[in-house]
């Protein structure tokens, strides 16, 4: 009875060990599971998060690349440019594919994007720079192009001026008259009923050309309503050569006519010629 009793209590005791035993493989297999899992919520964070930069790195690389293929080809320098941050933006996308191939931290993809944005603030400055420098030139050529065209037409103006000059120079194409009531000559200045200058003009200046006469009395003469005219003797064109080599100018004949509305007083009346508001010469006419 007592071997029996031993014998169900050894039985008891084991059962009670295997129970035990039991319980503490369950509870390590539970913490090692949950132990599991929680590494691999950890690791699947990780790697959504390495995604998530990768991500937001390729988004700024490929706007940063279109930023500079809008930009090529509109200047040498420009594209000169380009060529660099375009092989540094290269370098820059294979350091990222390295980093994703390694599986290395976040903490460097976050690093290569800070790297990036200071890159394209670089080359924003210097693009900025490089655009302010092309539109002074720019600037500075329009005034370049303004002041030539100017000097062109100045040129063009004294060109015709000297023209005028030169035929007035010419005696046979310049003639003063003074002339009575009856058209007869005159150089008495109480029988002057009207005073003319002729001579050529080139014709792309007819239309400026004006006159104002100084009396001796030191009285100034201007305009239609003062008794100035002046019109073109006959429409027949003549050709001119210039100074200039290989330059024929087509010229007219022009008559101004002074007609007084007083009776002229003795002394030197002196006309001046005008192209628009350019004095270009003086005709002195003596009269008794």
């Amino acid at each position: 009875m007592k071997t029996k009793l031993n014998k169900e209590k050894i039985i008891a005791g084991s059962a009670v060990v295997l129970l035990l035993v039991i319980l503490i493989g369950t509870f390590s297999l539970y913490n090692n599971g949950k132990s599991l899992k929680s590494n691999l919520n950890s690791e699947k964070l990780k790697t959504e998060m390495m995604l998530s930069e990768r991500l937001a790195l390729q988004k700024e690389i490929n706007n940063f690349r279109t930023q500079i293929n809008s930009l090529i080809g509109k200047n040498t320098e420009l594209d000169k440019l380009l060529a660099q941050t375009t092989k540094k933006l290269n370098n820059k996308q294979a350091e990222m594919n390295k980093i994703v191939k390694d599986n290395s931290n976040i903490a460097l993809l976050k690093t290569q994007i800070e790297d990036l944005n200071r890159m394209k603030k670089d080359f924003e400055n210097e693009v900025l720079t490089m655009n302010e420098t092309i539109q002074r030139l720019n600037n500075e050529n329009d005034t370049k192009d303004q002041k030539m065209a100017s000097l062109q037409k100045e040129n063009e103006f004294l060109s015709a001026n000297l023209a005028m000059l030169n035929s007035m120079m010419a005696s046979d194409d310049y003639l003063v008259e003074t002339s009575k009531k009856n058209q007869k000559l005159t150089a008495k200045a109480k029988q002057t009923k009207k005073m003319s200058l002729t001579f050529n003009v080139p014709d792309n200046i007819v239309s400026n050309i004006n006159f104002k006469i100084t009396k001796p009395d030191g009285k100034l003469v201007e305009g239609k309503d003062s008794g100035i005219a002046y019109n073109l003797v006959d429409e027949n064109e003549t050709l001119l050569a210039s100074n200039t080599v290989s330059e024929i100018n087509i010229v007219r004949k022009i008559e101004m006519n002074y007609t007084p509305k007083k009776k002229l007083k003795p002394g030197i009346y002196k006309i001046a010629i005008y192209n628009g508001d350019r004095h270009i010469g003086t005709c002195n006419v003596n009269l008794r």
